[in-house]
């Protein structure tokens, strides 16, 4: 009976829903809140995702568009581009729909699943049975990493690490395939994979590619059929993956590069890369699990998987030498620069570009994933006793490391909670392996293996997410509120982060700072004079924040001219600010409020001798979306838009194009002769449309391809 419940993929698959429920408990309990991290003030669920999908929603609404451009935080950038947008990921769009909690964690649980169910089809093509299938989709689903990042509120990179199994099975199938008919259309499906884990995030692309293809490398060498296997068919595939990838991913691809090379991550060192490597110390925490710690650094599996992987290595070396492989490079990579092999990785021209070497500790993850499955599998009735012995001995090994170290650290570091439970489910994964090594009764204790992974990991995923009520936010949306009737394409700008940016996303102000790992470079240098800051530093806040906390006083040196022309009329601080041209006005909740007097309109005409305040009038109409502004001005003069220059906005002047120059070293500008105009700035960037082109081109190809015997 128990067996057959491993080997039904519907049961299968209620299993694991049940079983994310409880890694998710938190946030099953309160699914009306949103994720956090345990004391953390900020969420990048809210900061980015909802802020994105309350934009997108918006403009759907009100302007009937998709916005290919994003006013909303740091006085504009490219919506399309950005790879935090959701735009080009379906699942998404429910949260764009109904851009509430609910909904997030929905996604989340679901993608959860989907990686478990994806880690279980995986493991069963591997050869692996019902039972320990189940138990490496559960340590997939459960992986502690994984759910401490739905409690950064990391909703894309989730998304993206889930479709992970399922890519390394399309890898396995398309070079298992090659000498079947149709194989073509195996690498097309790969290639479509691949790209859906892009759009969903590009940053997790890169190590998912690199592992696609040591999987496939490691597949074509020691396959049953690889002496009989083609070059040509294989060159054929790695073709046929690229038109599919091209198929789904060029769309964004294209806008991506082309915006990435326009700001500070593309100048960013791989010292500040390797700021959030994982620290050697952190290590111990594969032993003994660190409850509540920060999920960047989070390289625990638990006790279970990690006796359970452990009798894997020992039960078949052949089976398990890829997977060990893979789980102690991608865990050497974690470390960053912190190891020769990091420093060998840093001279990479681009590798500066992934800032965070801890996060191959997903690929870690997946082969102690694997490992574990293994190690169950390797108790199976039908196996000799060889194999069980050289299993049970390599658990006994482990078992005790873990016994021993969480003694240790128990009576040392008083972490008795973590030490005592750490050594307690080792002993009992050894219990249940030895009465099953032993031919007592393993129908019976091998399936409690699973109970006890989800046990384990529900343990230590509920320390790493603290849901927040949407009523807790109220504080933000007062703030944003309280600005929201600012003057028709009036901005603000706060130097302590005291305007949320969900909030301000939802009430439709729009904001001169803002929190996003992408900022153009010419934009920082300017707010930099204009705010005082260091521009020197890669950071994902603007301004940046010395100590951490935005509340704290960083001695801001404000030039409210500067910050005028950006249309900012009020500044919004959490301490005080002193600069003239900045008036006190009433203060919202416990923030101070200042008007600035140097405040310019959404638009302007400057006269020839320049930008000084009695050179410049207003224009007599503006109509702002997404995508388009229409002004009507009267020349001559030079019409200054106050929002950023940036390639693919072009200008049409009384229906005829004309130049975009540059005007105060940011701004988008156009020379006008005298008599009344009307003025029309288009956003019809050049390389995303390009992409679309070739989007469309690959997929053709791709379909022609499915098509061929």
């Amino acid at each position: 009976m128990m067996r057959a419940i491993y080997d039904d993929d519907r049961l299968v698959a209620l299993t694991l829903g049940a079983a994310v429920a409880l890694f998710l408990l938190p946030l099953t309990l309160q699914p009306t809140a949103f994720p956090f991290a345990p004391g953390a003030e900020y969420s990048d669920a809210l900061i980015a995702h909802l802020s994105s999908a309350r934009f997108l929603h918006r403009s759907v609404v009100q302007w009937g568009q998709i916005p290919l451009w994003n006013p909303t935080v740091l006085s504009g950038i490219p919506f399309a581009a950005d790879p935090l947008s959701g735009l080009w990921y379906p699942p998404f769009w429910a949260l764009a729909l109904i851009p509430e909690a609910v909904i997030m964690n929905v996604v989340l649980w679901a993608h959860l699943c989907f990686g478990g169910y994806g880690m279980y089809r995986l493991l069963r093509n591997e050869g692996l049975g019902g039972l320990a299938g189940l138990c490496g989709a559960l340590a997939f689903a459960g992986m502690p990493k994984l759910v401490g990042h739905v409690g950064l509120g990391h909703l894309s990179l989730v998304a993206a690490v889930s479709w992970s199994p399922w890519v390394l099975l399309a890898v396995r199938r398309s070079v298992e395939g090659l000498q079947h008919d149709h194989w073509l259309r195996r690498f097309v499906l790969l290639g479509i994979l691949l790209g859906v884990t892009f759009v969903a995030d590009p940053r997790w692309f890169v190590p998912l590619f690199i592992t696609a293809v040591a999987y496939g490398g490691w597949r074509w060498l020691t396959g049953a059929e690889a002496k009989t296997r083609a070059w040509p068919r294989l060159a054929g595939g790695g073709v046929a993956t690229i038109v599919g990838m091209a198929a789904v991913g060029a769309g964004l691809a294209s806008p991506f590069g082309e915006f990435i090379l326009q700001t500070t991550r593309a100048g960013m060192t791989t010292s500040a890369a390797n700021v959030f490597a994982l620290p050697p110390e952190r290590l111990i925490g594969l032993i003994v699990p660190i409850r509540g710690g920060w999920a960047e650094w989070m390289i625990s599996m638990g006790s279970v998987s990690l006796v359970a992987a452990a009798a894997g290595v020992g039960g078949s070396w052949k089976r398990s030498a890829f997977w060990l492989i893979l789980f102690l490079g991608a865990t050497v990579l974690a470390l960053g620069d912190r190891t020769p092999v990091g420093q060998l990785v840093s001279w990479i021209p681009g590798a500066g570009l992934i800032r965070v070497p801890a996060r191959w500790l997903f690929v870690s993850g997946m082969g102690m994933a694997v490992l574990a499955a293994n190690g169950v599998d390797a108790f199976r009735q039908e196996f000799d006793a060889a194999r069980v012995g050289r299993a049970t001995l390599a658990a006994v090994l482990v078992a005790g490391v873990i016994l021993l170290t969480s003694i240790g650290l128990g009576v040392m570091a008083g972490v008795s909670a973590s030490a005592a439970g750490s050594g307690l489910l080792a002993l009992l994964t050894l219990a249940i392996f030895f009465l099953a090594g032993r031919r007592r009764w393993p129908a019976w204790t091998l399936p409690l293996l699973p109970a006890l992974l989800v046990v384990e990991l529900s343990w230590i995923d509920i320390s790493l997410i603290q849901p927040r009520p949407a009523t807790s936010l109220a504080a933000g949306r007062a703030i944003a509120d309280s600005l929201s009737g600012l003057g028709e394409g009036q901005r603000a700008f706060s130097p302590s982060y005291s305007v949320p940016q969900e909030a301000a996303a939802e009430v439709g102000l729009e904001m001169a700072d803002g929190v996003h790992p992408l900022q153009l470079t010419d934009y920082v240098d300017f707010m930099a004079a204009a705010v005082g800051f260091d521009p020197g530093e890669y950071s994902v806040t603007l301004p940046p924040f010395p100590s951490g906390d935005p509340s704290v006083d960083w001695g801001p040196e404000i030039d409210a001219s500067a910050l005028g022309l950006l249309a900012v009329s009020r500044v919004v601080s959490a301490f005080p600010v002193d600069a003239e041209g900045l008036q006190v006005e009433p203060p919202v909740t416990d923030r101070l409020v200042y008007a600035n007097t140097a405040a310019r309109p959404r638009a302007w005409i400057e006269s020839a001798a320049g930008g000084e305040a009695a050179g410049w009038r207003p224009v007599d109409s503006l109509e702002w979306t997404p995508n388009h502004v229409r002004i009507v001005a009267q020349g001559p003069g030079t019409l200054v838009l106050s929002d950023p220059m940036y390639p693919g906005w072009h200008a049409d002047l009384d229906g005829r194009r004309v130049e975009v120059s540059t005007s105060h070293g940011i701004l988008r500008s156009v020379e006008m002769r005298a008599g009344s105009h009307e003025v029309r700035f288009v956003f019809t960037p050049v390389s995303l449309f390009a992409g679309l082109g070739a989007s469309l081109a690959a997929a053709a190809i791709g379909v022609a391809l499915w098509r061929r015997p």
